[in-house]
């Protein structure tokens, strides 16, 4: 019978070049490739963690390193974090906690939905790396948010008008079709529209 550190020896190589493989395929590839049955899946995913610490040495250690990294952060982009004042935190303090911080909103189920679509699109948005150490995983973020946000600087520096050209086009469309609409003035700011 297969232990959590052999697969874990076996999966490293796979671990390393692919990312995050679910448990199930990663339990499939085994059983391909050695021959194996009956893998249970906790142990499996026993060895997959153990071959991501090869990889990633410990996941303790590299929380350790999360104040260098925002050190670092801070000093290669100065002014991208205020600092909170004494008046702010007393403002902030003053108010409803359940306003204004996640933290403290209730944990009963608000509606019927099993998934909550912003931690949803977020996670593809990430893709592998949410699977990656913490380290790894922001400076991904860091990275995404850089090219996102170059992206969008680009296309805006074509437009050659005030609004979003799709707004510019809705609005031209509308006027085109303000025939179909008949208005009726009743005094300088009031109006009443009959149409579709």
């Amino acid at each position: 019978m297969a232990t959590s550190n052999w697969m874990a020896n076996k999966a490293v190589d796979w671990l390393r070049h692919e990312g995050d493989i679910p448990v199930t395929q990663l339990k499939k590839r085994l059983q391909r490739k050695y021959g194996l049955d009956n893998m249970p899946y906790h142990r499996v995913w026993r060895g997959k963690c153990k071959g991501n610490n090869m990889i990633w040495e410990s996941y303790d250690d590299l929380y350790a390193l999360v104040p260098a990294q925002r050190y670092e952060l801070l000093k290669r982009n100065p002014n991208s974090i205020e600092e909170v004042s004494n008046e702010e935190h007393s403002y902030l303090l003053s108010e409803k906690d359940h306003c204004w911080s996640r933290s403290l909103f209730g944990t009963t189920v608000k509606c019927c939905h099993l998934t909550n679509n912003v931690v949803e699109s977020f996670n593809a948005f990430l893709g592998d790396a949410r699977a990656k150490p913490i380290i790894y995983c922001v400076d991904v973020i860091r990275v995404k948010f850089m090219s996102m946000m170059n992206k969008r600087r680009m296309i805006a520096e074509r437009w050659n008008g005030v609004l979003v050209p799709e707004a510019h086009k809705q609005l031209i469309e509308l006027s085109k079709n303000k025939g179909m609409y008949d208005v009726q003035r009743s005094s300088i700011d009031m109006a009443e529209v009959d149409g579709p």
